[in-house]
């Protein structure tokens, strides 16, 4: 019980199902991060094991939107670049250290 209470706050989860079995407990969970999902009981499809009612519930879905997720890989836009800018800073940086450098 321990482990499932600590993955729960480490993933933010919270268990969605509150509906007791025959027994007044609530054995099956259903955990989520995702805000707005709807939970219900339902009638079984097949024979149900009393100690596990049936239940359905709603996810909100999103449509996708390609434009939404940029591309994971890094990529330089050099058309954008100020070279006059970085030309201007270069030429006032003083350089006189490269000359008094041991080379090795």
């Amino acid at each position: 019980c321990r482990i499932i209470h600590e993955s729960m706050r480490l993933h933010s989860l919270r268990q969605l199902n509150h509906l007791d079995n025959a027994h007044a407990n609530v054995i099956d969970l259903l955990l989520t991060d995702i805000d707005g999902v709807s939970l219900r009981a339902t009638e079984p499809l097949v024979e149900a094991d009393v100690a596990h009612p049936p239940f359905e519930f709603t996810l909100p879905i999103t449509p996708y939107s390609h434009s939404v997720f940029t591309s994971p890989e890094f990529t330089f836009n050099f058309r954008k670049s100020d070279y006059t800018a970085m030309n201007s800073y270069l030429a006032s940086c003083d350089w006189s250290f490269i000359h008094s450098s041991p080379i090795e």
